[in-house]
């Protein structure tokens, strides 16, 4: 699975809608360490 490509996806629906999501504030989380 392309990890950048999650991000820029993330980026483009905006990170507030995934940050509601378990999995998206586990990739966010993981976004910042990267």
């Amino acid at each position: 699975i392309g990890f950048e490509r999650i991000i820029m996806l993330l980026m483009e629906r905006g990170f507030k809608v995934a940050y509601e999501t378990e999995a998206g504030s586990i990739l966010i989380e993981k976004g910042v360490s990267w």
